[in-house]
């Protein structure tokens, strides 16, 4: 329960993570080398597209030797701490054991509530199966034979066609050329509208509730994620 507590903004120390911290110091010296190569230059000749696709642009070495030297004595910096270097984690050691045991519990499912901040842990089939009922309301829910996907760029490309002189030829790589994920959908319990949950509350009186499959309990449906149609 402590470490419930600290609610799901919390965030324990992370581990070392080597290849992250990598791919970022990659990042960091390619612009670097940008800053140098263009200087100002950007600003002056910035084009009016307001949105791009990311350039992968990485100008040579060779132009900058004092850039060069720091760049390289940067990339070959070792990654992996001393051990007098490591950080001391923030969790003690039992709740680091208890927060590895809820993150490999596959036979529950914790989420926020939808008001309040409380945390709510479910069974998982439980949450399954109240998730795929409110799929199943026909009133607010239907099933997509088609791929909307494909119609959706097709109609983007249509759209572009038919005013080729509104958009920049970066705004047009960017609105076509482009991956569509899958959208996630999921729920947050409505804790504060279950009546069954209210009188558990009441009857417990208790820094955490325990009830069983309320059945009354609803979900705000939350749908959307990166790329995704609707995003």
């Amino acid at each position: 329960m402590k470490v419930l507590n600290k609610g799901l903004k919390y965030t324990p120390t992370p581990p070392a993570d080597t290849d992250t911290l990598s791919v970022d110091i990659k990042e960091f010296c390619r612009k670097l080398r940008l800053k140098n190569h263009f200087g100002d230059k950007e600003s002056k000749t910035a084009d009016e597209s307001i949105v791009r696709n990311k350039s992968t642009f990485t100008p040579e070495k060779g132009k900058n030797k004092d850039l060069d030297l720091y760049i390289n004595h940067l990339s070959n910096f070792p990654l992996i701490p001393k051990p007098q270097d490591k950080v001391k984690n923030n969790l003690p050691f039992k709740q680091q054991q208890a927060l590895y045991r809820l993150q490999k519990d596959e036979s529950i499912i914790i989420k926020e509530a939808d008001k309040g901040g409380a945390l709510v842990i479910m069974d998982r089939i439980y949450y399954r199966d109240k998730i795929q009922e409110q799929l199943n309301d026909k009133q607010y829910y239907r099933e997509l034979n088609d791929n909307m996907e494909k119609k959706t760029k097709r109609n983007i490309n249509k759209l572009i066609s038919k005013f080729p002189h509104c958009t920049t030829e970066k705004e047009v790589d960017y609105l076509t050329k482009f991956e569509v994920k899958t959208s996630n959908f999921y729920g947050l319990p409505k804790i504060h509208k279950s009546k069954e949950v209210e009188t558990a509350v009441q009857q417990q009186n208790c820094a955490y509730i325990e009830i069983n499959s309320p059945k009354d309990l609803k979900f705000r449906p939350i749908v959307a994620g990166p790329q995704c149609p609707n995003s």
